[in-house]
């Protein structure tokens, strides 16, 4: 259900808003968000360490993704 209602966000970005990118960023211990991502087709980027502190004070890393309408529209035409 995830993976539908984000490919529903992608669309309107990129059909309705115009958009040319979408960035997402996830924490690495949340491979669920991961798996969406990645069914999604957005393309890893890289780990950006030590990015965000958390309101627990705890320094977390993020991983970066990136899509461009381009990718979305391919990826739309082959399903």
């Amino acid at each position: 259900m995830m993976t539908e209602a984000a490919r529903a966000v992608l669309a309107y970005g990129f059909d309705t808003l115009g958009f040319s990118l979408i960035s997402v960023v996830h924490y690495p211990s949340n491979l669920g968000s991961q798996r969406v991502i990645e069914k999604c087709g957005f393309l890893y980027e890289g780990t950006i360490r030590q990015a965000e502190k958390i309101y627990t004070g705890e320094i977390r890393d993020i991983k970066a993704y990136s899509i461009s309408s381009e990718e979305f529209r391919g990826r739309k035409e082959q399903e």
